[in-house]
């Protein structure tokens, strides 16, 4: 695990390595508050672990939150992944920055399914994503919205959101 866990809106961001990549060992860039940066010299990467500003109003603010982590990536070749809390809508806005991904197969929250907060209202969304500059590919994007804990009867996933997953391939710089 990354050793710095910079504090978000909601917690602490951690990224998991595989051991094959902790050699030499990656660099740790931190945005308080909004990302936790892993710099891999060695594959020309950064990927940046992000949990963006919450709610419809927030677009402006994650908009600068993904032009931060963008200026800070040491790479040519940048991955963000995780909350970015951002609408369909905004996808423009991150394309502008360089950064392009795909609508994941499912939604990524679903408060049909899962009602952590029972004043909101269900709704789904496409909140946990992947974005990326264009010679970084992500394919065979999987939505892990089936794995659930049962407790006390009750059978109820971890997480308000689903975790996401996929292959990346590096291409030129």
């Amino acid at each position: 695990m990354v050793r710095a866990n910079p504090v978000t809106h909601s917690g602490n961001l951690a990224t998991l390595l595989a051991h094959r990549l902790m050699d030499p060992i990656p660099a740790h860039l931190t945005i308080e508050r909004t990302a936790l940066l892993t710099v891999l010299p060695h594959l020309d990467l950064t990927v940046a672990n992000v949990h963006l500003t919450p709610g419809r109003a927030g677009s402006e603010d994650r908009l600068k939150q993904m032009e931060r982590v963008v200026e800070a990536a040491e790479t040519p070749h940048l991955l963000v992944v995780g909350d970015t809390n951002s609408r369909l809508s905004e996808e423009a806005d991150f394309n502008r920055l360089g950064l392009y991904g795909e609508k994941p197969p499912a939604p990524t929250w679903n408060s049909r399914r899962n009602r952590f907060h029972s004043e909101m209202p269900e709704f789904s969304a496409y909140f946990t994503r992947c974005f990326a500059t264009s010679q970084v590919v992500v394919d065979n994007l999987c939505v892990w919205d089936e794995a659930r804990v049962e407790h006390d009867g009750s059978r109820f996933q971890l997480s308000d959101h689903y975790a996401l997953s996929g292959t990346l391939t590096l291409g030129a710089a």
